[in-house]
Formats: structure tokens, C-alpha cells, sequence
């Protein structure tokens, strides 16, 4: 009877040493450390993946369990061989000496590899244990730390000294292995420790009973949650600060990994009790032991990743927005030159046809009529113009405090009497460099959306102003590919307290085919922002849904404006002054160079036409006539508007040369650098009185 308690408890012991050798060598094999362990005489007891593939060791080799002849087949990866071997030389010399160093691989490459003899309690020596850590990310990391400011040395000095002592703690531990059971229990500690993560085991057995029998301290550390030995109640620790969210993919998954005896696999969010949200990771391996189902792995915090994984996501959207946003302004920009040159025959032919009929007469009203009619539809095209940023900019220092309130004056009186205004003076005015007209648009369109955000009910509309700081991160992506700059910008903000915008539409609402309202709206923040960006500025929006919307719009302070003056009234040049001279224009579509001539004829001018730069060239050179000016399309086939100029100001740099396109003057699509600057630019559709003035201009 006393021997089959001896047997029984033999088995026992025998079952307990199965279970730990099994463990340990799960944590062996899913250790970042190659781990090698040899006995006194250099014989290869232990190793793991990691370190063969560390020095892809051939298998042969590794076969013989001769560290030497391991050795050897190393040599030739290392840039320093000699300092190697003369390492392990010493430690056969002197067997009980701890080491630590790193070894430079070639390819740039370091290992860190450190070592502890294996003395019993006798004190008799019985091998040694090997870890190599491959550190080639992390030398190169302190290769470019050492160019950090001094604090961050101190921080990196800190850091090594709490690896070194975390280094003597675990060499203090591996020299008190032994070879027996409480050697094992201690090798299992010191790597579970050395884990980056929790490492745990969780059953399953068949009477239904779940639990979490073994996890490392880190449970505390990275998760806040104190180790109890009960296992149900410890795994119910754990679950009970799983994020409400994450609950039933946790359950799952763990059902699922049960079901089907495969390997759990899970990621969610977990509270820790301070309050703290992260992301944990969790894999695990399934071995049946008996009537139960253990899964041995790790838990990891991988909330930085995450975060990180997110952050790349964002940015890839938003450079996804971006590219949308140019290709947009590309269809855009192509739409309004064709718009413009087609307005340009329809308004061209009104205008000349109201100057032949006599004033008064009906279809001289008609003709009015209709020219103003046109006039009003060519406003499409630089609708469009202003989107893409391509309108010409008539800055001044203007006030940046009067015109807003001039804009809210006027919507004051449209309003009723459920919605205030609260306009609050700034201590000093604000001045930049502006176009008025473009930027009453801008504000038209903001100040529209704060009382459409009412909905007709009772709500304040509060205007306020300030300078500050920005930086580009603080711009919406529209206005990113533009001059912005991190600096200082004053600001204009219009907040109401309606309904607000979804988080999810915020980015959505510069976008020229977005809107929330009815058919036909919502090109009025579109337009802004090429307006904005037209004046190196931004518009800013934050918005909850219910509260209210906050809309900022931002015009850089330069610390000094160049302020160009707008255009001068054209009318008080007067029409009835004729021209004289030869002019030669070049248009590649019949109907503007009709439409040019007469316009031309019309100030007084004798026209010479050409159908493309190369005929106008020709002509030029060929036809002995002293032209006053020319005047070239830029878009043309055989030879361009620009090429043309450049060959023209070659015979005669003293004849004034003026471009037309429909395009605006600092988006043209030719060749940039060809040719020289132009005397003058008049971008379509062009009108009789803005003709005179252009040529006026340079023939004077």
C-alpha cells in the first residue's frame, strides 16, 4: 500500500512536471529572446525558433548538440569574429562569469546576448543559459537619439538604468535555477516576466466551470487587476472590466475558440479601474488536458498601436478627400474656360447688338434685357472660378470689422424677431488685405447657414473677433494645397446655438455637391473656400449636434500687406471716345474672333485676325503693317497664346501684347517659364468697356 502511494505520487509529480515543461515551453517558443542553454561540457540541452532562425543555424548542425560546431557556422555573420571567440574562450576559462554584450552582425545588424551560469544549491556548475535579443531597431533608434536635446538624453539615461536593474533581476533569478522541479518554476517566472504582456492560462472543462488559473504579475501592471487565487472569480475579474462594447465580442470568441478546439483570437477595448480605456490583444493556443480545455497565451496592450493604426487611416482619408477636392477643381477650372468662352460670343453679340439699335426702341430693351439676363448667368463661371481659387484678387487693407458688420446689418433686417444678433466690438480693429466683394460671399454664405441652423425658431447669431496662432494642422483639408502657413491669423467667428452638424458630415460640408437643404443649394461654403484660398486664409467649423455651430474664418497677418488697387470703374472711361491703329488678334474659335473684331471696330480699331499663334506670327512679320497691339488667345492649336508672344515680342519688344483666356491669369495650362510676361491680361467673357480699358492702358 505504501508503494502505490509512493507510485501515485511519483505520477502525480510526474503529471504537475508535464504540465510546468509544457508551459515553459510555450513561453520558450513564443519568447522575442533566442534562447540557448548548454551543460558544462558545451552541449546544446534547449534552444528555441527564434534563436535558429536568429542565426539560421543549419538543422544538421543543431542535430549534433555541439555548441561548437554552432559556433562555427556564426563566424562568418559577424563583423568582429576575433572578439567573439575570444569571448567564449574566456567563458570556458572561466565558467561561472556572467556576460553581457552586443555583437555587431553584418548588414547593420546587432544582437544583444547575454549569459549566466547554471549553479545548483552545491554550488556545482551544471551549463550555462544564452539569451540573444536582436536590438538592430533599437541601436539604430540611439543613433539618432544622441542628436536629441539633453532631456531626452536624461530620459534615455533613466530608461537604461531601469533595464539594468531589470537585467540583474532576472540574472539574480537564473542563477538560482536548479536542475530539478524548482528549477523549472523559476525559468518559467523569469521568462513569463520577461514577456512584453500578460501571459495566462484559462480552461474550460467539461461540468461547464471556466476559469483563469494562472496569469503573470503584469495582470496588475498593465491591466490594474490583482492576481486571486480562484480562478472563476478571477476570470470574472477580468471579463467585468471588459468595455460594454467589446463584452459580447469577447464572449464570442472565446465560444467559438471552445467550440471548435482552435486558437482564440481577440481584440477590444477594456477599462481598467482607474478609468482608463485601452485596446488589449489576446492570443491563445488550445491543449486538451484530461476533461479540460487549456488555452495558454498572452494578453498585450496594444492601445499606441492602435491609435496608431487609426492616425494612418485618418491621414490616408484625408489625402483621399484632398485628391477628390483637386480633381474636382480641375473639372471645375475646364468647365468655367469653356462656360467663359461661350458667354463671351453671347455677351459680345448683345452688347454690339445694343449700340447698333436705337435707345428707346423696343428691341433695343429687348436687347438690354436679355445682356443683363447674360451677365447674370456668366456669374456661374466665376462661381466656379472663385471655387477652384482661380479668380483675380482686387485687395485692399480694408477693414475686417466693418465689413462683417455690414453684412450682419443687412441680415438683421430679413430677420425675425425669434433670432438675435450679438455683435461684440473688438478693443482694436482688425485690417487685412482683402477683396471686398469676394469676401462679402464668404461671409453671405456663413451668416445664410447660422439662420438656416434656426429653422425659424428663437436662437442668437454671435459675432465676435480675435487674433491667434494656428498651425496647419489646425485647417480643414480644402485649404491644405494652398499658401497656408503656421503664424498668427485674425479671425472673424460666427456662432449660433441651432441644430448643429453630425460629427460624421463636418468634413463634408466644403464639398461643391453636398448639401442638407433642398435642390439648387449648397455651393455657398464651396465657393468660400476657394475665396479663402485665394487669400492664403481658412474657414474653421466645430459643431455638436444640438448645441450649436462654430465657424471661424482666418486671414493670415502678414507683417506687411501688398495691397493692389482694384479696378477702375470702367464706366468713367466713357465709350464714345474713338480709338485708332492696327490691332491683330488670334483666336482659334471663330466666333470669339468675330466677336473680338467687332468689339474692335467698334472702339475705333482697324483688325487683322489669325486663327492660331503661328498665323498670327506670320502675319506679323509678313504683312508690313505697323500694329499698335495684339491681342492672343492663350489656348491654340500648332502654336499657343504664350509661344506666340514670346516669338512676337523677339521681332518687335516694344509692341504691347495682351492675353484672353478663359481661364484666370495664375492657372493657365501652358508650359510655365515659356515666353515673357504679358503687357496685359483680360480674362473672358470681356465686355467693350473692359476692352477699351485694357488697351487704353498699355497704348498709353
Amino acid at each position: 500500500m505504501n508503494e502505490k502511494k509512493v507510485i501515485d505520487q511519483l505520477k502525480e509529480e510526474i503529471e504537475v512536471l508535464q504540465f510546468q515543461s509544457e508551459i515553459l515551453h510555450v513561453l520558450q517558443e513564443e519568447s522575442r529572446d533566442g534562447i540557448l542553454v548548454v551543460d558544462s561540457q558545451w552541449n546544446i540541452l534547449s534552444y528555441n525558433r527564434r534563436f535558429v532562425s536568429m542565426w539560421e543555424i543549419p538543422e544538421q548542425v543543431l542535430e549534433t548538440n555541439d555548441d561548437r560546431a554552432c559556433i562555427a557556422t556564426v563566424l562568418d555573420k559577424l563583423i568582429n569574429p576575433a572578439q567573439f571567440m575570444a569571448q567564449v574562450e574566456y567563458l570556458m576559462v572561466n565558467p561561472t562569469r556572467k556576460t553581457k554584450e552586443v555583437l555587431e552582425l553584418k548588414g547593420n545588424r546587432f544582437y544583444d546576448r547575454s549569459s549566466s551560469p547554471i549553479i545548483d544549491t552545491n554550488n556545482t556548475l551544471n551549463g550555462r543559459i544564452w539569451f540573444f535579443r536582436d536590438i538592430t531597431e533599437i541601436v539604430r533608434a540611439q543613433q539618432e537619439l544622441k542628436q536629441q536635446n539633453q532631456v531626452l538624453e536624461e530620459l534615455v539615461f533613466q530608461r537604461t538604468e531601469q533595464l539594468e536593474k531589470v537585467n540583474e533581476r532576472l540574472e539574480e533569478q537564473v542563477k538560482e535555477r536548479t536542475l530539478d522541479l524548482q528549477e523549472q518554476k523559476e525559468r518559467l517566472q523569469v521568462i513569463t516576466e520577461s514577456v512584453p504582456g500578460v501571459v495566462l492560462q484559462f480552461y474550460v472543462r467539461e461540468d461547464g466551470e471556466r476559469g483563469v488559473r494562472y496569469t503573470s504579475s503584469k495582470l496588475f501592471d498593465i491591466f490594474g487587476v490583482e492576481f486571486v487565487d480562484d480562478p472563476p472569480v478571477l476570470l470574472k475579474k477580468i471579463i467585468e472590466n471588459l468595455h460594454e462594447e467589446s463584452l459580447q465580442s469577447f464572449l464570442d470568441s472565446v465560444e467559438d475558440a471552445v467550440q471548435n478546439k482552435s486558437a482564440w483570437k481577440w481584440q477590444g477595448r477594456y477599462v481598467k479601474p482607474c478609468g482608463t480605456i485601452i485596446w488589449m490583444d489576446g492570443y491563445a493556443l488550445p491543449t486538451v488536458r484530461g476533461n479540460e480545455l487549456c488555452f495558454d497565451g498572452l494578453l498585450h496592450d496594444v492601445t499606441e498601436k492602435v491609435e496608431q493604426d487609426a492616425r494612418r487611416l485618418e491621414s490616408a482619408l484625408q489625402q483621399e478627400q484632398f485628391k477628390k477636392f483637386e480633381s474636382l477643381k480641375t473639372m471645375a477650372g475646364a468647365i468655367a474656360h469653356r462656360f467663359n468662352n461661350s458667354m463671351m460670343a453671347v455677351l459680345g453679340n448683345l452688347e454690339l447688338l445694343t449700340l447698333s439699335l436705337p435707345e428707346g426702341s423696343a428691341k433695343h430693351d429687348m436687347a438690354v434685357n436679355a445682356s443683363k439676363a447674360a451677365n447674370g448667368a456668366s456669374q456661374v463661371g466665376s462661381m466656379m472660378l472663385s471655387y477652384v481659387g482661380q479668380k483675380r484678387l482686387q485687395a485692399q487693407q480694408l477693414s475686417l470689422v466693418d465689413i462683417v458688420q455690414e453684412n450682419v446689418k443687412f441680415f438683421e433686417q430679413k430677420l425675425p424677431p425669434t433670432v438675435d444678433f450679438e455683435f461684440h466690438q473688438p478693443v482694436r480693429d482688425i485690417s487685412c488685405s482683402i477683396d471686398l466683394f469676394l469676401i462679402k460671399e464668404v461671409f453671405d454664405s456663413i451668416l445664410d447657414n447660422a439662420v438656416d441652423a434656426l429653422k425659424g425658431k428663437s436662437g442668437t447669431i454671435r459675432v465676435t473677433f480675435g487674433t491667434d496662432h494656428f498651425t496647419i494642422n489646425d485647417f480643414p483639408v480644402p485649404f491644405q494645397g494652398t499658401g497656408l502657413r503656421e503664424g498668427m491669423y485674425s479671425f472673424c467667428q460666427i456662432q449660433d446655438n441651432g441644430h448643429g452638424i453630425e460629427l460624421e458630415d463636418v468634413n463634408k460640408i466644403f464639398e461643391p455637391f453636398y448639401t442638407t437643404r433642398f435642390v439648387g443649394r449648397g455651393l455657398g461654403l464651396a465657393v468660400a473656400v476657394g475665396i479663402m484660398r485665394l487669400h492664403n486664409g481658412a474657414i474653421t467649423v466645430n459643431s455638436e449636434p444640438g448645441k450649436g455651430t462654430v465657424v471661424r474664418v482666418l486671414l493670415p497677418v502678414p507683417p506687411e500687406s501688398q495691397v493692389i488697387d482694384p479696378l477702375l470703374d470702367l464706366v468713367e472711361l466713357g465709350l464714345n471716345r474713338r480709338l485708332s491703329g492696327n490691332v491683330l488678334v488670334a483666336d482659334d474659335e471663330p466666333i470669339l474672333l468675330m466677336v473680338c473684331k467687332m468689339m474692335l471696330e467698334q472702339l475705333g480699331f482697324t483688325v487683322h485676325t489669325a486663327t492660331d499663334g503661328q498665323e498670327a506670327v506670320d502675319k506679323f512679320q509678313n504683312n508690313n503693317v505697323d500694329y499698335c497691339a495684339v491681342v492672343l488667345d492663350i489656348l491654340m492649336p500648332v502654336m499657343d497664346g504664350v509661344e506666340a508672344m514670346g516669338k512676337i515680342k523677339d521681332i518687335d519688344s516694344d509692341v504691347p501684347v495682351l492675353r484672353i483666356s478663359g481661364y484666370a491669369q495664375n492657372e493657365i495650362p501652358v508650359c510655365e517659364g515659356v515666353g515673357v510676361a504679358p503687357d496685359g491680361f483680360m480674362e473672358k467673357p470681356v465686355q467693350i468697356s473692359e476692352m477699351r480699358y485694357s488697351l487704353e492702358k498699355v497704348l498709353s
